[in-house]
């Protein structure tokens, strides 16, 4: 929710008729409800073969991926104002992140890319930098986003905690903390950001699998400063 607005995105799946093959294409609608009394400010309607994920807001811009491309709106009106492909070390995103926006900060937006963090302008789209997790290709991570301040970009994926300078994308640190590996496909990251406590400290959620078991889960706090676990 922003701007006295809460943002919601609906998907639907419709007989393509101008494809002429019964092919089946997604529909993304993404509203703007009243937080006053629900009706409806605009709606905006997107198709896509692949469909959208979650919509990441702040302040007037909005801003959603699909499998290479990030829209970018305008969060009072509706408009959409650029589409853009982001460059990502598979060429495409293996998997959406239907349930985990992207993370906006100071007039950017942060996507949790599978094997990449990237950043890119929330209003032309333009892409400002892509880093890779230095994952196996096909270990990719899905229902991420990296947490941001004003030096850092932190994300949490495949069993370690890595920080990237925000102005470039440069690799600052990684740190290994408890949680999924990187040696097996389709790694679920709970749907989570890191929590940013203060300048210095990172709070994640992990999950622990143990083969044959059902998945535990735990709480870790990195000490940025030190680059270790306490």
């Amino acid at each position: 929710a922003a701007n006295g607005l809460v943002y919601l995105s609906r998907e639907d799946s419709v007989d393509d008729p101008a494809d002429g093959t019964s092919k089946f294409i997604s529909v993304n609608r993404l509203t703007a409800l009243s937080e006053h009394d629900g009706s409806i400010a605009w709606t905006s309607e997107q198709r896509h073969p692949s469909g959208l994920g979650a919509p990441g807001v702040s302040g007037n811009r909005i801003v959603m991926m699909d499998m290479q491309t990030a829209y970018a709106y305008d969060a009072i009106s509706g408009a959409k104002l650029a589409a853009v492909k982001q460059a990502n070390s598979n060429g495409l995103l293996t998997e959406l992140s239907r349930h985990t926006p992207p993370t906006l900060f100071e007039g950017y937006a942060y996507v949790g890319g599978n094997n990449d963090v990237i950043s890119l302008d929330a209003t032309t789209g333009a892409n400002r930098w892509s880093s890779s997790l230095r994952s196996p290709v096909l270990a990719y991570a899905s229902e991420w986003a990296p947490a941001v301040n004003a030096s850092t970009v932190y994300a949490n994926v495949a069993g370690k905690l890595t920080a990237y300078e925000r102005a470039d994308g440069t690799l600052r640190f990684s740190v290994a903390v408890p949680g999924q590996g990187a040696g097996s496909l389709s790694k679920y990251t709970l749907r989570q950001v890191p929590v940013l406590v203060d300048e210095n400290t990172v709070l994640l959620i992990n999950q622990l699998p143990e083969a044959g078991k059902a998945a535990d889960n735990s709480l870790t706090l990195v000490d940025a400063g030190k680059r270790s676990v306490r």
